[in-house]
Order: structure tokens, then sequence, then C-alpha cells
């Protein structure tokens, strides 16, 4: 039984309900219509619709009965042969769906219902205006007249002089047209002649369609298909820039939807002094793997004079705790990321990396083999592991508290053949059991432990001697923490100060005839003070009798628990000279204590972001290392970001980003990251950006230097965007939003 209210008097009347239900369909079909291939949800980032007008959502009853659809007119007259007519503020309610007009007939015979005058059906995102709607209540069929849509989500409108819902799943639409601009302002608008809209089939044609830009066509195409839901294949839009060295630089995507699971990207890309190449991408998703292979082929670069290449294949899989990573890489040539690839993040790689690694994790332990290898671009060799096992296990707490640890690695090493390379090549063995009692009270903490390790040599140069070492490592590591209130400018804070010793003990042994695989120094930073070896890899074990001494001091709102500053401050002592050094020849320093390490970190308001650290030498009184960096970021799309790293002796750099509005629609963007040594630019953009309601261009010039020629390599790109349809410009994007935080 369903019930709609005249005057406060309940009757029955059973098909109210369906013609709700019709109305629904007709809107769904309205929705999926604005997904064309060509006009993509316009949800975007926070923020980007704040230039256009607000939107009221509409408010609904929470307390109507599940299912029931509620009639209220002010008057209702009933006619012989079952037509009912209600007038005056009718209003249909069922669930959060709501149907308004001036009148609605319901005619029980024939099952129909027409609604007339400012007709309006609203949902809680979305918004369905007509002057006329004829609804088949039994075959959830009709027409709504002079239609207009608006989504609150996506902020998608548009019109339609006929939405005709020819069945349950079929809907044609004529003379629609489909945009994110305010409905008093289109800058632009997607139109069609006809949509046909088949749910069945997943299907959608659109005949005739264009995009307007100011009523100026940009776009048209007779005829396109596309689907209701999820992808199709057709032509992305197009990019395009130009550089000192390429010219020209057009490419055109083509998008193929081969399955749900399965797709590929064909990019050609003609550019003017090269000649004209292919970007090839398939991607894959399946239950329990997935990958990407890209293949990039130039069959003849003018400017190179010959063929380029590159191709990447990286798949990942899992099975019953099982996982697997294979990445494999190969390029025609060492200039080639520098010349002409559009992935700006691999312009610096020196080596390609390829692997395949197999792991397995449980609660306590894990494990994984890897092969590995390198394509050289520049610079020496690098080993291949050929192949490298690792064992790690960390069971639960033992009897008395005690834990346990351990690591274990066997790995051959490969070099391929050069000329001149007398590097070593063989396998090692390397082992590293542990045993610690952690013991914590509230204001400290108590950690000694004790290791042990082995690690042993097979050298291909000489099978019948085994080289090995056996090293015990001795360490206790405490603390203390005291906290105490105090009040700054009537601020309410809590200061902690936190004392730490470190101890660390590991006898000598002469490791001169061990090879130098993968082993190297690790970098001074604060964390170093607390590791029990200063060297990177097990070819290495530092004899060490020491003592870190360090404290860190923390500056605490007491409302919030935000932690405003904390800094830190270290230094190690040395009872014993350091004899093991990375290569043989290299004398020990005879310093009695190392570098003083700080650093600091502060958020006093949660726009700034301040951070520090600094190396000093006491003994040579000299700094040999200074980073920092200043960020302000007082609210969204506003960012400024001032770097600065100095290493002694040859490197000192500046890096400054900014994105910030200068006028209401108007943003500055800009980055410049500077050497001061050699006093040039390494990278530089600069751009002028325009954010519209609906719209918005970007024009970006940007200068890099080229690190084969030395010279700078300048190039300029436009981005012009139409919110929630398309995009058409530059391939920087994506490095302008890594290079510039906040943009």
């Amino acid at each position: 039984m369903r019930f709609y209210r005249a005057y406060g008097r309940p009757c029955s009347l059973t098909t109210v309900h369906i013609g709700s239900l019709s109305l629904s369909r007709a809107y769904r079909r309205i929705s999926a219509a604005a997904l064309l291939a060509l006009a993509a949800p316009a949800y975007g980032q926070e923020g980007e619709w704040s230039y256009c007008e607000p939107i009221s959502v509409p408010s609904f009853e929470n307390d109507l009965e599940p299912g029931v659809t509620y009639v209220d007119a002010n008057r209702l007259a009933a006619e012989r042969g079952g037509v009912s007519t209600f007038t005056g503020d009718v209003t249909l309610r069922r669930d959060q769906r709501r149907v308004i007009g001036d009148k609605a007939i319901y005619n029980q015979l024939t099952g129909t219902a027409t609604l007339i005058g400012n007709v309006r059906y609203e949902t809680p995102d979305a918004r369905l205006q007509g002057e006329r709607a004829q609804l088949h209540l039994e075959e959830e069929s009709g027409r709504i007249y002079d239609a207009q849509f608006r989504f609150i989500s996506t902020r998608a409108n548009g019109t339609a002089e006929l939405v005709d819902i020819i069945t349950p799943e079929f809907t044609r639409m004529e003379s629609a047209t489909y945009s994110t601009c305010d409905p008093d302002n289109q800058v632009w608008a997607l139109k069609a002649s006809s949509f046909d809209l088949d749910e069945a089939t997943n299907t959608g044609e659109a005949w005739n369609v264009r995009v307007n830009v100011k009523g100026v066509p940009i776009f048209y195409s007779p005829y396109l298909n596309f689907p209701l839901a999820g992808r199709k294949s057709g032509f992305l839009a197009p990019s395009y820039g130009s550089s000192e060295t390429g010219g020209t630089d057009l490419s055109i995507p083509y998008y193929w939807n081969i399955a749900p699971h399965r797709d590929a990207t064909f990019t050609p890309r003609y550019i003017e002094n090269r000649g004209t190449m292919l970007y090839s991408e398939f991607r894959y998703l399946n239950p329990n793997s997935y990958g990407q292979i890209n293949y990039d082929y130039l069959g003849n670069d003018s400017l190179f004079g010959d063929e380029r290449s590159f191709l990447r294949i990286d798949q990942n899989g899992r099975w019953n705790g099982w996982t697997s990573d294979l990445l494999y890489q190969e390029v025609s040539d060492a200039e080639y990321f520098e010349d002409i690839s559009n992935r700006q993040g691999m312009t610096s790689q020196t080596h390609l990396e390829r692997h395949l690694n197999l792991d397995y994790r449980s609660d306590w332990w894990s494990f994984q083999g890897r092969v590995q290898e390198y394509q050289t671009l520049s610079g020496n060799t690098v080993y291949q592991r050929q192949p490298q096992l690792v064992l790690d296990f960390s069971p639960p707490s033992g009897p008395g508290g005690l834990d346990f640890d351990g690591y274990g690695e066997l790995v051959r090493f490969a070099l391929d053949e050069e000329p001149g390379d007398d590097r070593p090549t063989g396998t090692r063995l390397d082992v590293k059991p542990s045993v610690s009692l952690p013991q914590r009270g509230t204001a400290w903490f108590l950690t000694p432990k004790l290791a042990l390790q082995h690690t042993q040599y097979q050298l291909d140069e000489d099978e019948n001697e085994a080289l090995s070492r056996t090293l015990p490592i001795t360490s206790l590591d405490s603390g203390l923490f005291f906290e105490r209130d105090l009040g700054i400018g009537g601020r309410s804070l809590l200061q902690t100060l936190e004392p730490r010793l470190y101890y660390l003990y590991v006898p000598y042994e002469d490791q001169s005839a061990l090879p130098l695989f993968d082993t190297g120094r690790y970098g001074t930073s604060y964390s170093q003070l607390f590791r029990d070896d200063r060297f990177s890899g097990p070819d290495r074990v530092g004899d060490a009798n020491q003592l870190t001494t360090a404290i860190t001091t923390r500056f605490i709102d007491s409302d919030s628990g935000a932690e405003l500053l904390s800094a830190s401050l270290g230094q190690i002592q040395y009872f014993s000279d350091r004899r093991v050094q990375l290569n043989p020849g290299d004398d020990p320093p005879e310093t009695t204590s190392s570098e003083l390490i700080g650093e600091l970190r502060s958020r006093p308001t949660p726009a700034w972001d301040i951070s520090a650290s600094a190396v000093y030498d006491p003994h040579e009184e000299l700094t040999e290392e200074v980073t920092g960096r200043v960020r302000y970021n007082p609210g969204k799309r506003k960012n400024f970001t001032l770097s600065y790293r100095q290493r002694e002796p040859d490197l000192e750099q500046t890096d400054v980003s900014l994105f910030w509005p200068i006028a209401r629609q108007w943003s500055v963007l800009g980055r410049s990251n500077y050497d001061l040594v050699e006093k040039r630019n390494l990278d530089e953009i600069v751009g002028l950006e325009y954010q519209s309601c609906c719209w918005s261009i970007r024009m970006i010039t940007r200068s890099r230097l080229d690190t084969g020629t030395l010279e700078q390599e300048r190039s300029f790109e436009v981005l012009f965007e139409l919110k929630g349809l398309t995009q058409i410009g530059s391939q920087l994007e994506e490095e302008v939003e890594r290079g510039i935080l906040g943009y």
C-alpha cells in the first residue's frame, strides 16, 4: 500500500511510487551523458571551483518511511475514467528524491502521469528542471521537455530540449549541452544534436558533437561512441611545446581500452628537428599480478644520426604470502633521456637497473631472492648480483625479555668484462645474529646488545683461498627523559630534555685483503651517531671503542600536543684510533672526537615549517656541511620554499620555489635551482597561471642545464584546461608539480 496526502487525508494510490522510479532513471541517463569520452567528471582538487558561484544543496526529510511515496498538493480532483488531478504546489517525495510541479495528472487506466509547469526533480547530488514531463509509469518510460540538469559534486550542468526515456535501459536526448561553467556564464560548452544512451550494452552514441569556447567551435566530430561507465578507446588531448634544440614538439595520444583489466596507449610524437617517434604503453591488472610495458622508438634521429629506443618492463605479483617484482630497462644510447625523453625524472640516470625479486614475509621472518644488474650510461660499471639471497628474522621476545634478531645474506658478485678492469668477482656470505635486553622505565631506557658478524668470501681468481672475518659487536644504548612546564607569551608549553649515551665496542681486525663489492662510508648525519658500523656494507666492519653523547630538547604545546620545536646536538668521543679504512692505503684519522652534528626542526604555526642541520669540525674549525629549508604555506595554492645546501669543498646550492596568487584569479609560479660555486642555473621555471570557474591557462618557460654540453636548454609550453572536460598542452606539468611544492 502506498499513500499520498492532500489536506492531510490519506488515500490509496499504488502507482505514484513507480513514477518516482521513472524520473530517477531519467536523471541517471542524463548523468551518463555527461560522462563522455571528452567529458570526464570534474571532481578536481579541493578549491579548484573557488571562483564559481556557490551551489545551494537541497535538504531532505529524514523521517520518511523507506519505500513509501508521499504526495502533497493544495487541491485534488478525481474525475471519471480513473483520472486524478493534483494542483497547487504538488510535491512527490520518496526516500531521498523529490519531484515538484504546478500540476500533476495521473491516469490510472493508462498508467501515465503528466507533470506540468515548473517541474523540478531533486536528489542530494542532482537537480533536473523542465516545463513538462509525461511518464508511462507501468512501462517506466516517458518524456521530459525543456530539461535543465545540474550535478552538485561535479558542478556539471546542461540542457536538453527533450529527454526521451524509450525503455528502462534506453534513453535519447535531443539538442543537449554539457558544461562545468556557471549557467549564466558559459565560457565553454559541449553540444550535440542527439545522444543515444543504452544501458543494456553500456554504450553511448552522439551525433554532431562540438566543443565551443566563447561560442567559437574548437573541436567537432560528426559521431562519437563512448561507454556510459568505465573507459573507451579513442584519441586523448594532444600536448605541444617547443625547445631550442628540438623545435616544435607535438604529441597526439591514442587510448585503446582492450579489456576492463588491460589497456594500451600509443602516442605519435613529432619533434621538428629530430623526426617522428612512437611511445607505446601497455598496462594490465590481474587478480594476483599487475604491470606495465613501455617502448619508445625513433627510427632516425636527424640530430643524433641513428635510431633510438627505450624499453621498460615492470611487473609485480603475489601469491600465498610470496611477492615478485620484475624490472627490466634498456636504452639505445646514454644521451637518450637528456635529448628526447618525456620522462623528466630519468634525465640524470647514470645506470639503468634491472632486477627480479622474490620475497616472502611472515610474522617474524622474511626472505628475499634477487637477481640484479645495470646498464651503464656513464661512469664505471657496477657489480651485478647473480643471485642474492637474504634472510631476516626477529622472533618474539624470549625468556627474561631477551630480544633475538638475525640477518643472513649469500650473494654472488659479477661484472661485465671490460679491458683494464681488474676488480675481483666472487661469492660472499654474511651472517649477523644478535641478542639484546631492552629495559625501559617512565623516564629512562637502557638497552645492552651483543652481535656477532661473520663474513666469508670465495673469489673467482683464487678458488682455493677462502677469506673470512668474524667480529663481535657490543653496544649499550641509554637515555633519560626530563620535562618541565613553562609559559612563553601566554602560551602553555611542555619542554623536554633528553640526554642520550651510546657506547660501541668492536675489536680491530685487519680487513685490507677483503674485496670491496658494495660497501662505502655512511654520510655524516645525526642518525649516524647511533649506528653500530660506520660502513654501509659488510665488506668492512669498523673497529670502535667510542661513546656518543647527545642531547635533544623539545617544546610541545600543552593544549594541542603539537611539537613546536626540536633541537638535537651530538658528538662521538673516540678512545682509540679507527684503524679499519675503506681502502688499504687510506691513513686512519687520529682525532679524538667526531664532528659536532646538530639538527633543528620547528613548526611554530601550521603555516611555517623550518628545518636545518649542520656538521662542524672542531679540529679544523670548519663547517663541513649545512642544509636548511624554510617553507611558508598559509593556505591552499600558496607556498614559498627556500632551501640551501653547502658541503665542503665544492658544493653550494640554493633552491627557491614559489606558487603564489598575485590577484584574485592570477598566480605566479617559479623555481630556481642555482649553483653558487659555478654561478649558473641548474634548473629554472617561471610561469603565470590564470584560474577561472571552469577553465584555466598556464604559461611556463623553463631553462635547464644540459649536463653533457653544459649549455642551457630553453623551452616554452602552454597548458589550457577546460575543467571537467579536457586539458590541452604540455608534458611539463608533472615536472612542475614535482619541483614546486604546493602547486
